[in-house]
């Protein structure tokens, strides 16, 4: 019995000091220095849209030139798994899911040799700040298929980034954003009105199929852009990038070249659209060359 009991004895004292260690650890206090939290809608904090237009949020944390080193996240929950959208006045959720863009984003202002201030990469589980030198972002988006049945009205929204209880590595508290506003509301009978916020709609729906990579629908919508604005050198730019993600290359360079007459004189040429051409032109060349270097089939006897 006596070893049995000094086995149990010993697991009891393992026991209580593990939890020991786990009231201290919920007891700690929150760091009374906190990050700071952005939310952008739409690359604003004031959007006004039409049912239908995606949403683009993101989210980023940041600090002060003067802040010492801090590290937000673990292993266990990456940094940007502490952040979330939340709605003002009230308890209920945003009406609209949201699902991840990409991958949560690192900028780093770091000057080099040659004077250049910031790279972006791929950001690790953990979010490290300190100086003022970097700014982590992740960005959510809502389909134009989840905001259709949006009702009119205003939505205040912010962002909320807080550590679980249990997680006291690193920073742990709650701190918030300062809110965004979404206005949807319905294009009102003017032509003016109807043609700004539909063309907004459409502009913004291409956009979020090109990311996806849904070209059919990239393609419907840019068309329905092209035919609203046709005089405007985005529709056709969009209309392209559409084309060209159907590998529809003639149709492609036809829409850019067609954007490059309604760019005005007065700005420089667009240098993205000039080398949204040179590829289409390349790739062409290439698949031409490619052809023609293939072997020519030799008919049976």
């Amino acid at each position: 019995m006596k070893p049995l009991r000094r086995i149990g004895l010993s697991t009891l004292g393992v026991s209580a000091a593990l939890l020991g260690v786990y009231l201290v650890a919920i007891n700690v206090r929150p760091s009374e220095r906190r990050p700071g939290v952005t939310l952008l809608v739409n690359h604003s904090t004031r959007v006004e849209v039409a049912p239908g237009a995606p949403l683009l949020f993101e989210i980023s944390i940041s600090d002060g030139p003067n802040d010492p080193p801090l590290q937000i996240g673990s292993r266990w929950r990456a940094w940007h798994r502490l952040v979330r959208l939340e709605r003002l006045g009230g308890d209920e959720l945003p009406p609209w899911r949201l699902q991840p863009v990409g991958e949560p984003r690192s900028l780093k202002v770091e000057r080099d040799s040659e004077g250049r201030s910031s790279l972006s990469t791929p950001s690790g589980a953990i979010a490290q700040l300190g100086g003022g030198r970097s700014v982590h972002t992740v960005a959510f988006s809502a389909s134009p298929e989840d905001t259709t049945s949006v009702a009119p009205g205003d939505y205040l929204v912010r962002a909320v980034l807080e550590t679980p209880f249990w997680l006291r590595w690193g920073w742990h508290g709650r701190t918030i954003s300062a809110p965004a506003r979404v206005t949807v509301r319905r294009p009102a009978s003017g032509p003016e009105q109807v043609r700004s916020l539909e063309s907004e709609r459409l502009a913004g729906a291409t956009r979020h199929y090109l990311s996806a990579g849904r070209s059919a629908e990239a393609l419907r919508f840019a068309q329905e852009l092209a035919t609203l604005e046709p005089e405007r050198a985005r529709s056709h730019v969009l209309l392209g990038d559409a084309l060209a993600l159907q590998r529809s290359t003639k149709e492609a360079l036809s829409a850019y070249l067609r954007a490059m007459k309604l760019v005005p004189r007065s700005y420089d040429e667009p240098e993205p659209l000039r080398q949204r051409i040179d590829n289409l032109m390349r790739d062409e060349e290439e698949r031409a060359r490619r052809g023609a270097a293939a072997p020519t089939a030799v008919p049976r006897p």
